[in-house]
C-alpha cells in the first residue's frame, strides 16, 4: 500500500498523473494525497503520518512563503519530515543550475521532464519506484553522472546565488537577498564558477 503526495500547481496535470498510476496494475495505491499550493503542499507534509512517494513540481508560485523559492525546497522539507519516502520531479525547467539543485540537494529517485511524460514512461518509472532503481530523464541523467564524477560540495546559499545570478541580480545586490557578506558571496561565486567550469552537457 502506497500514500502518494502530487504536487503541481495546475490541477488538470495532477488529474493526470492520478490516472496514470491508476492504469498501472503493478503499482497499488491506497490514498492520493494533492496540492496544487506551496501552501496546501507543507501542510499535507505537516499534518500526514507517513507518506512513501511525493511527486514535484519544480516550478510552483511562492505566495505568501518567503523561505521556499520552488518545489526543490519544498522537496527538501517533506525530505526533513518524510526521510524514508521516494521524491519524483517532474518539470520543463532544463536549466543546468535548476536541475543541479535537484539532483545535488534531494538526491530524487526519479527525474523527468514533462514532455517525456506518457502512459509508457509512467509505467517505467512506477516499477523503477518498485524495484528501488532510478529513472532519469535524458539531461537529468548527464547531470546526475557528472555531480557524482565531480563531487561537488555546494550548499543551499550557493544555489540561491546562481538563481538569482541567473535572473539579472548583480553582485553587489546579492546582499540585499542573502545573510551573507559581499566577500563572502565574491568567493562563492568564484567557487560554484570553479565547480561547474567542467560540465559540458546541456547548456550552463
Amino acid at each position: 500500500m502506497k500514500n502518494i503526495l502530487l504536487v503541481d500547481d495546475h490541477p488538470f496535470i495532477v488529474d493526470t498523473y492520478v490516472t496514470m498510476i491508476k492504469n498501472c496494475n503493478s503499482f497499488t495505491v491506497e490514498n492520493f494525497l494533492v496540492a496544487t499550493s506551496m501552501e496546501k503542499a507543507i501542510a499535507i507534509i505537516d499534518e500526514e503520518q507517513k507518506i512513501d512517494i511525493a511527486f514535484f513540481d519544480i516550478s510552483m508560485p511562492k505566495k505568501g512563503i518567503s523561505n521556499k523559492e520552488d518545489g526543490i525546497d519544498l522537496a527538501l522539507h517533506f525530505k526533513a519530515k518524510h526521510p524514508l519516502a521516494k521524491i519524483v520531479f517532474i518539470t520543463m525547467h532544463m536549466e543546468f543550475h535548476v536541475l543541479l539543485k535537484a539532483i545535488h540537494l534531494i538526491q530524487p529517485e526519479v527525474f523527468i521532464s514533462k514532455n517525456d511524460v506518457d502512459n509508457f514512461t509512467f509505467s517505467s518509472l512506477l516499477n523503477s519506484l518498485k524495484n528501488d532503481t532510478t529513472f532519469y530523464s535524458k539531461e537529468m541523467l548527464e547531470v546526475f553522472k557528472w555531480e557524482k564524477q565531480s563531487q561537488i560540495k555546494l550548499d543551499t546559499y550557493d544555489f540561491q546565488i546562481l538563481s538569482l545570478s541567473k535572473k539579472g541580480v548583480k553582485t553587489k545586490e546579492l546582499i540585499d537577498y542573502l545573510p551573507l557578506s559581499l566577500s563572502a558571496i565574491e568567493k562563492r561565486k568564484s567557487n560554484i564558477k570553479l565547480m561547474i567550469s567542467s560540465f559540458k552537457g546541456i547548456s550552463l
